[in-house]
């Protein structure tokens, strides 16, 4: 999978499964959905642009079932909505099959890193 095949909408959610793994409670707000991020699984570096928090709004619509949000307030006082994936949310909940061919294709490859 080449780094133009993915799209802002993965990055968005490759961004909420790798703060999963830290964190399932923790909801990661918006503005930490620009800058640059490594793929770890795709040995790719990415640029999560603008556009990357706008496709948040879109996988929360598209996969209702798995991801939550809430408002929170930043430093400036302005409120912006933070996502998490649910507590319990499965790739069953996943309603989108571009997002989860792209699930797929992660964990096939970080299943292959971890037998060599």
């Amino acid at each position: 999978m080449s780094t133009k095949t993915i799209t802002q909408k993965q990055m968005a959610f490759y961004k909420l499964l790798e703060e999963r793994k830290k964190d399932q409670r923790r909801y990661v707000a918006t503005w930490e959905f620009v800058g640059e991020m490594y793929i770890s699984q795709l040995n790719t570096w990415v640029m999560m642009s603008y556009k990357c928090p706008t496709r948040l709004t879109d996988l929360f619509q598209e996969n209702p079932k798995l991801l939550e949000r809430t408002e929170i307030q930043g430093k400036s006082g302005a409120t912006y909505f933070a996502y998490r994936i649910r507590e319990g949310g499965s790739r069953s909940d996943i309603e989108d099959p571009t997002l989860l061919n792209f699930l797929l294709k992660i964990k096939s490859n970080e299943n292959n890193t971890k037998k060599a």
